[in-house]
């Protein structure tokens, strides 16, 4: 069909009221853009029925099943389409736990199967897809339908599990202790940063935030505290910090650069907090405990804010 007659279809279509033409035109016209615009047209029940279940389209049907209410009609589609997509939506429309169950668990594709442990209730089906599902996308989708605090604890500690499903385990826990030894131990970075953000304990934040390996993590340490944390305190760190070097291979003193990354958060900290006025204060009081490192902040703090070296 030529760009010209496409557009004369088209518009015609656009034009078209008749239920039962435009019907005809979502199964059978030969170009899949002027299908769609048909079936989009539809209203009347029973042609929208007819669409969904026969239109040779896959898309033609899933877009007549998102006008569908019956629910019966759409647990036969969500059973027994052979689209994907055609299913995926019929799933996503069924209220009926059971049989949102039975395609969570059985349905052969995963985004079919993610879409209906959304909208599933039951804890323990729920527990059953987060442990068992073979696609960590239905899993993921499950756990952050869980309550149950054994249950989530059991999955955020498991070290075998991706950390995309683990990470909405650790957003849910409540626990405190739990959540520090996550923050503090967790192999994985993220898991151990989506702790961070549950947790309360302001020294242990600080510890954090001036201790772990992953810069982001010690970023959202300090993010939790930085409306609190005071000059002393960021002092203190970077004393705590500047000790630490080691010799290069010519024999001169060099920072790791794990240690340059948490200077340079504690001075983005102290920015947010108040500026260059903050960061001069701090920076003033450690030159004069000290000196002979005063130089290495000032280079170590350039380009945060409006500190210049």
């Amino acid at each position: 069909m030529s760009k010209n007659n496409e557009y004369k279809a088209r518009h015609a279509v656009e034009k078209e009221t008749d239920q039962t033409k435009l019907a005809k035109i979502a199964k059978k016209a030969p170009i899949q853009v002027i299908r769609l615009e048909a079936a989009r047209k539809l209203t009347d029940k029973n042609v929208l029925v007819d669409v969904a279940k026969n239109a040779g389209d896959d898309d033609v049907r899933k877009t007549a099943v998102y006008e569908l209410t019956d629910q019966s009609l759409l647990a036969d589609i969500a059973k027994n389409d052979k689209g994907t997509w055609v299913r995926w939506m019929a799933a996503g429309k069924l209220t009926d736990q059971s049989l949102l169950a039975d395609i969570a668990k059985n349905d052969k594709e995963w985004m079919v199967r993610e879409e209906a442990a959304k909208k599933l209730t039951d804890q323990s089906i729920l527990a059953d897809i987060a442990k068992n599902d073979d696609d960590v996308f239905v899993r993921e989708a499950a756990v952050k339908k869980l309550t149950d605090q054994d249950i989530l604890t059991g999955i955020a500690i498991n070290n075998e599990e991706w950390w995309s499903v683990r990470i909405p385990a650790v957003e849910k826990l409540t626990d405190q202790s739990l959540l520090a030894d996550i923050a503090k131990n967790d192999r994985s970075a993220k898991v151990r940063k989506a702790a961070v953000e549950k947790l309360t304990d302001r020294s242990l934040l600080a510890n954090i935030a001036e201790n772990d390996t992953d810069s982001d993590v010690r970023e959202a340490a300090l993010g939790k505290i930085e409306d609190k944390i005071t000059l002393g305190e960021a002092l203190n760190h970077l004393l705590a910090i500047f000790p630490h070097y080691e010799l290069d291979t010519y024999g001169f003193e060099v920072f790791k650069e794990e240690n340059i990354d948490k200077v340079r958060d504690i001075g983005r900290a102290l920015n947010r907090l108040g500026g260059i006025d903050s960061m001069r204060e701090v920076g003033y009081a450690f030159a004069r405990m000290l000196p002979f490192y005063a130089r290495w902040l000032e280079i170590m703090w350039h380009g945060i804010g409006s500190w210049r070296r």
